[in-house]
């Protein structure tokens, strides 16, 4: 689909840089984000670059899960003072 357009305005090399930066955006975003961005350029037939899909998708950054760890219990290494101190 989107492989015809590239080449007329890139060199086959970088078109095909382009092409997999656009299959892998699309793997780590949203395909079908990158899927209507794609259609309405072709539509236009407006050249691609994997830039402007990156910016019109918009990746966002995974967020650390809230974690909940209790306190340790150190008594019980407190304990083991008096047989290490002799």
């Amino acid at each position: 689909m989107c492989t015809r357009q590239l080449p007329g305005a890139h060199v086959e090399r970088i078109a095909a840089l382009h092409y997999v930066r656009i299959l892998r955006l699309a793997a780590g975003t949203s395909q079908a984000g990158v899927e209507a961005f794609l259609a309405a350029k072709l539509d236009a037939a407006l050249p691609l670059d994997s830039e402007e899909v990156r910016a019109a998708v918009k990746p966002v950054a995974p967020k650390a899960p809230a974690l909940s760890i209790p306190s340790p219990n150190l008594k019980s290494y407190d304990r083991l003072l008096p047989q290490v101190a002799r």
